[in-house]
């Protein structure tokens, strides 16, 4: 088996980004405009040239070696570039932090602390948006940053695996957008796509942010229809209370819940099988309670 990271090396993939789709007269928020951004984001993405897929190799030991040694080499060379009275220091020990974790895979960023004192704005030449957008803590990342790819195969469980191009593009897309399933009260389920941090765009306003309920793990963000007036049996006992019309339900990222991800319709009917299962709900909770920063997603892929 072999494995393989992906080196980010310092960008403003954010800022540049958003102005080649505003470039383009396009709206984030607009679904009609949604797959052609997407299109344009990959376009964009093959055009950067601060984003590169390492070699294969066949050991963890050697992967992770070659990778520390990318982001410090050039890291460190960051520095002979910015003023000398800014007193900019790296910390050459690898941290991790993740990026993105699903019921398939996760995505965990690789990178060095950059120390200014409490001077943060002479940071601000290595910079790395890319590594700031995609982390869940939204925590300003610095410099060169790596990628790594663990998907989880069942019964073998968590795997390293190798990274593409492609993996970048999704990682991107899904910082943007984030799916949901829209409940309707006759039992009937739909998947939906949203932009931003307000589902609100695309279900209506004829919808509120009802509560964010702790299940299994994950932070549940439930919108419900301001004035429903059919039991939506569904959400209702999803939710262990009454609740009336329809509803759309989304999850917050894992462990710190500062921004939306991904729930397909798929995932939404495995757990409320799971939901079922008593037994399977408090092995879920026992092994998330001994591992507080572990994805919660895996945990559920397990049991289900």
């Amino acid at each position: 088996m072999s494995f393989s990271y992906c080196l980010i090396k310092k960008n403003c993939l954010y800022q540049t980004l958003y102005a080649y789709i505003e470039k383009q007269k396009l709206n984030m928020y607009n679904p009609k405009h949604y797959d052609l951004i997407k299109d344009h984001i990959k376009k964009f993405l093959d055009e950067t040239e601060y984003i590169t897929v390492s070699e294969k190799f066949g050991a963890t030991d050697t992967l992770f070696e070659h990778l520390l040694s990318s982001i410090i080499t050039d890291n460190n060379a960051s520095l002979s570039y910015t003023n000398k009275e800014d007193i900019v220091d790296v910390n050459n020990q690898g941290n991790t932090m993740l990026a993105y974790g699903d019921s398939k895979k996760a995505y965990e960023i690789v990178y060095n602390e950059f120390f200014n004192g409490e001077n943060t704005e002479n940071l601000a030449s290595v910079i790395n948006e890319f590594g700031a957008i995609t982390n869940i803590d939204m925590a300003p990342i610095y410099g060169s940053c790596g990628l790594l790819k663990t998907v989880y195969n069942s019964p073998d469980g968590l795997k390293l695996s190798t990274i593409t191009k492609n993996d970048i593009y999704e990682l991107i897309i899904n910082t943007f957008y984030h799916s949901g399933v829209l409940i309707n009260a006759d039992g009937t389920m739909t998947e939906l796509v949203f932009s931003g941090e307000d589902p609100c765009y695309m279900i209506g306003s004829a919808f509120k942010l009802s509560e964010t309920i702790q299940l299994l793990g994950l932070s549940w963000a439930i919108f419900i229809e301001k004035d429903g007036k059919i039991d939506n049996v569904i959400v209702s006992e999803f939710m262990s209370k009454p609740i009336k019309g329809r509803a759309f339900i989304t999850v917050l990222c894992p462990i710190t819940n500062k921004k939306f991800i991904n729930i397909t319709l798929n995932e939404f009917k495995d757990i409320l099988e799971l939901l079922k299962d008593q037994t399977k709900i408090d092995s879920i909770n026992k092994d998330y309670t001994e591992n507080i920063n572990s994805n919660p997603f895996f945990l559920i892929n397990k049991y289900k």
